[in-house]
């Protein structure tokens, strides 16, 4: 009650001095546009301040369309130029404080009452919170648009943007926000890659997880043990009639702690999947074998690619079959290393009790120096490579990081 009685006496206050040139028959049509004007900029800028109340607008973004209504009110006063005359400018000299008042009374009210536009939201979720929902995501996919096509190169962004075509069940324009996102990001994004993969195969039909496969297998790269990129790979592998792979991904992933739901599901499959890829079940040496092949390996950096190695590098030494699937079969992880550095790799460090170095004649050893610290190679990363077969294992091999990746 005291803020209404406060706005309509600032109301009448502003009636009267804005009505008085009137009155007096002295204000001209540049003072009145001019006017005009400045109240439209006062209540853009409130109805922005309530979107960001709404979430309905961004920080960043709400920061900008300030800036622009701002440079539209400047823009048009410079257009207009109006000359005053001195009796002029004494009305004029009262609107700033006029300005300033009412501004301050209008976000007390926007702040406890809400605008036209939340209010209808507000409404809207009581007895339809899915269409409201939908709107709120259709405002927000206006305003990351606009926003992108100012800062193409913004990877977050386009992750934002695919989530919210996700929500829509756009899966194909997901899809290419997602593309959009793994190509611009730094560094591999497993749960992005896993997204495109999941969202490219919603847009098709019939469902195609064979096609986003090597998605889920960068996804792994980056992050070796990530639920989803596993419970895709064994999809797309399985439709590619690749069952071993299948089996291979799913056991690494039955591993892991998982829902109730999930872990009947492929206890349900496993046996399955291991009777049509030709393998025992339950696989046999489920533990890491001993007495398997071991590869010891010097790992060293080549004296013209020294000045390139920094102290937030980390080494990744991993060996995988010559001719199989591409998943590593044992791995050493260390951060910022003093090279030359002694590197053992053995079945103890198997990814999966399925896939390790015992099961395989040959192999090749990559040691790579990641400028990010994930496991995927990028451009600028260090790396060499080694072809190995059993008969050398167990000697001191030589392995040079040769390179620069483009």
């Amino acid at each position: 009650m005291i803020f209404t009685i406060a706005a309509a006496l600032i109301a009448l206050l502003a009636a009267l001095l804005l009505a008085r040139p009137y009155l007096r028959g002295s204000l001209d049509e540049g003072l009145r546009r001019r006017r005009a004007n400045v109240l439209a900029y006062e209540g853009r800028v409130a109805e922005i301040g309530d979107e960001v109340a709404a979430d309905v607008v961004r920080a960043d973004t709400a920061e900008e369309l300030r800036q622009e209504a701002a440079a539209q009110l400047l823009e048009t006063e410079q257009a207009a130029a109006p000359s005053a005359s001195p009796a002029g400018a004494r009305r004029w000299s009262v609107l700033p404080l006029l300005l300033a008042v009412v501004t301050v009374f209008a976000a007390i009210g926007y702040l406890q009452n809400g605008s036209w536009r939340v209010r209808e939201l507000i409404d809207l979720s009581k007895h339809d919170p899915a269409a409201a929902e939908r709107r709120m995501v259709d405002q927000r996919i206006i305003d990351l648009e606009r926003r992108l096509a100012l800062a193409p190169q913004d990877a977050e962004g386009w992750a934002m943007l695919g989530h919210s075509y996700v929500m829509l069940g756009r899966s194909a324009d997901a899809a290419e926000a997602w593309s959009q996102a793994n190509r611009r990001s730094e560094a591999p994004q497993a749960d992005w890659l896993v997204a495109e993969g999941e969202a490219r195969a919603m847009a098709s039909e019939p469902r195609d997880l064979a096609s986003s496969r090597s998605l889920f297998e960068r996804a792994l790269t980056a992050d070796p043990r990530h639920p989803r990129a596993l419970l895709y790979l064994g999809l797309a592998a399985a439709q590619m009639q690749d069952y071993g792979a299948a089996l291979d991904a799913w056991l690494l992933l039955r591993a892991q702690e998982l829902p109730p739901e999930i872990e009947a599901l492929l206890d349900q499959r496993l046996p399955q999947l291991a009777q049509m890829a030709g393998r025992e079940w339950p696989p046999a040496g489920s533990a890491p074998a001993t007495g398997g092949p071991v590869l010891l390996l010097d790992v060293s950096l080549a004296p013209e690619l020294e000045s390139r190695q920094t102290a937030e590098m980390t080494l990744f030494v991993y060996a995988r079959a010559e001719q199989g699937p591409p998943m590593p079969l044992a791995v050493q992880r260390i951060a910022a290393p003093t090279l030359p550095v002694q590197v053992r790799l053995d079945d103890s460090q198997a990814m999966t009790p399925t896939m390790r170095l015992s099961q395989f004649e040959r192999w090749t050893v990559v040691a790579r120096l990641s400028r990010s610290g994930g496991a995927e190679a990028a451009p600028g990363d260090l790396e060499g490579r080694l072809n190995v077969g059993r008969d050398q294992a167990g000697q001191p091999l030589r392995l040079v990081m040769d390179r620069v990746l483009p």
